[in-house]
């Protein structure tokens, strides 16, 4: 067996990189989300219910939020948030059926989806220890602030 050396390795679902900044691992997430929103194609206009579209879009999430509690403290990274709010509003604009040149604030809220930043925050605030009804409370009074 021959090892050669590489920038990152995937260890228990988590691609790690030399400097830890997890960069890799959100941009492997990327790519996962995107093959998988495209498997399944959805025309906007008459294509399958909300139920259904949300349904994927849980899917999506769990896909990007899977061990967020280990990476999501590197989340100041503005080139981290960018990435993952812009796989958000793809997945916003498949729920809501909207065309492409929506603005980001209104998908939003016609999804009636957090922003991405915000669920990471509330899956960091479950894994340390608070209960997961406070930690969706302060997830509301985030969004509701912001």
């Amino acid at each position: 067996m021959i090892l050669t050396p590489s920038k990152a390795v995937k260890y228990l679902g988590i691609w790690l990189d030399t400097k830890l900044t997890f960069a890799e691992h959100v941009q492997k997430v990327k790519q996962k989300v995107e093959r998988t929103t495209t498997a399944s194609p959805m025309p906007n206009i008459g294509g399958p219910r909300a139920s259904k579209r949300r349904l994927l879009s849980s899917v999506i999430h769990s896909l990007i939020l899977y061990t967020a509690h280990v990476w999501s403290t590197v989340t100041k990274n503005q080139k981290i948030i960018r990435k993952l709010a812009s796989l958000n509003r793809k997945i916003n604009i498949r729920i809501t059926s909207a065309y492409r040149t929506v603005s980001t604030e209104g998908v939003v809220v016609t999804a009636g989806v957090p922003p991405i930043e915000l669920m990471l925050q509330e899956r960091w605030e479950k894994n340390s220890g608070l209960d997961a009804r406070t930690a969706k409370e302060n997830l509301m009074m985030s969004w509701e602030y912001k």
